[in-house]
This record gives C-alpha cells, structure tokens and sequence, in this order.
C-alpha cells in the first residue's frame, strides 16, 4: 500500500514491479523505490567538549597501561 496522498501511476517501460511510479498530491511523479525506501539515519552529533576531554583522558590512560605492560613484558623476556 503507499503512503497516504500517493496515487498509482502505472509501471515503468519495462514492466517490472520495483519501478513502479506514484503521483503526489501536487501531481509530481516519483518512483516506488523512494517511498518504500527504509529511512536513512541521521549522522551521529560530533562529540561536545566535555565528551572529547573524556576520550582524551581515556586514550592517555590506555597509552600509559599499554607502555606499563610493554615495560613488564620485556623485563619478564
């Protein structure tokens, strides 16, 4: 079923149902694919400031964990 205010214009040339074409109630003519499309997400926020110093300090503590066992492995080697 299409979307309320769409008409049912006819299929394309080639006659296979995906490209089908629906007619608007301003009488514009638009493809099924793009009223049957699933919707697109918007993007993801760039981070706020306080959420970029999080990220910061958690990379400076994984670098300093990660120089903490690099030390210990190579004094166990």
């Amino acid at each position: 079923m299409p979307p309320g205010g769409y008409t049912y214009v006819g299929p394309c040339r080639c006659g296979f149902g995906p490209h089908a074409y629906y007619q608007t109630a301003q009488g514009q003519i638009v493809p099924a694919a793009a009223l049957f499309a699933p919707p697109v997400a918007p993007p993801a926020p760039a981070p706020g400031a306080a959420e970029l110093e999080q990220l910061r300090a958690e990379k400076a503590d994984l670098e300093r964990r990660l120089r903490e066992l690099d030390e210990r492995l190579r004094s166990e080697g």
